[in-house]
C-alpha cells in the first residue's frame, strides 16, 4: 500500500493524499467543481490502475467524493457532477460523508457531526442509569461514567468543530447535568 499511495503522490504532487490505514482520501483543489471533479478523476482512475499493478482493489460500494465550498451556485453544479473511474463512476454526496469518525457536509460547519454526536451521547446517558440501578453503583461513580463517557463521545472532535458556539454549549452543558 505505501508504495501505491508513493506512486500517487509522485504523479500528482498537486493533489494531497491522505491515508489512514485502509482509509485513503485524494484532495483537489480548483476554481469551480468541473474542474475538482476533473482532477479527482484523473488521480483515482491512476489510483485504481496502480492498484491492479499491486494486486489491490478498492470497494466501490464505499468510495465517495465530496466537495467542500461556500459557493451555493458551486454546490448546485456538484448535484450533476459525476466522477469516472474504471468500471464505475461515483457521485458527489450531497449531505455529510464520514471520514474517521467525523461527519463533514460540504460547508465544513459540522452541524451535521455535533448532531449525531450528540445522539450518540444521549443514547449512552439513557443506558447509564438501569445499568446503575442493576449493579447498585454509587452516585459518585454513576457521575464519573456519565462524565467520562457521555463528555467524550459528546466532545468528540471539538478541537476542530468548536469555534464558541453558545448554542452548542448550552446543549452539551444540559446533557452534563442530567
Amino acid at each position: 500500500m505505501h508504495a501505491l499511495l508513493k506512486k500517487i503522490n509522485e504523479t500528482f504532487p498537486d493533489r494531497i493524499n491522505i491515508s489512514f490505514v485502509d482509509d485513503i482520501s485524494i484532495i483537489a483543489e480548483g476554481k469551480d467543481t468541473e474542474e475538482v471533479a476533473e482532477l479527482l478523476e484523473e488521480a483515482g482512475s491512476q489510483l485504481v490502475h496502480l492498484g491492479k499493478e499491486h494486486h489491490i482493489s478498492f470497494d466501490e460500494e464505499k468510495t465517495e467524493a465530496a466537495l467542500f465550498t461556500r459557493k451555493r451556485k458551486q454546490l448546485q453544479k456538484m448535484r450533476d457532477l459525476q466522477i469516472r473511474l474504471p468500471n464505475f463512476t461515483c457521485k458527489f454526496q450531497k449531505e455529510a460523508t464520514r471520514y474517521l469518525g467525523f461527519w463533514l457536509d460540504s460547508k465544513l460547519s459540522f452541524r451535521e457531526h455535533f448532531h449525531i454526536r450528540y445522539q450518540k451521547a444521549e443514547k449512552v446517558l439513557r443506558s447509564i442509569a438501569p445499568m446503575a440501578k442493576q449493579n447498585s453503583l454509587p452516585l459518585s461513580l454513576v457521575r464519573k461514567i456519565q462524565v467520562a463517557t457521555v463528555q467524550s463521545i459528546a466532545l468528540y472532535g471539538s478541537e476542530i468543530w468548536w469555534e464558541g458556539q453558545k448554542y452548542y454549549q448550552e446543549k452539551i452543558q444540559k446533557l452534563l447535568n442530567k
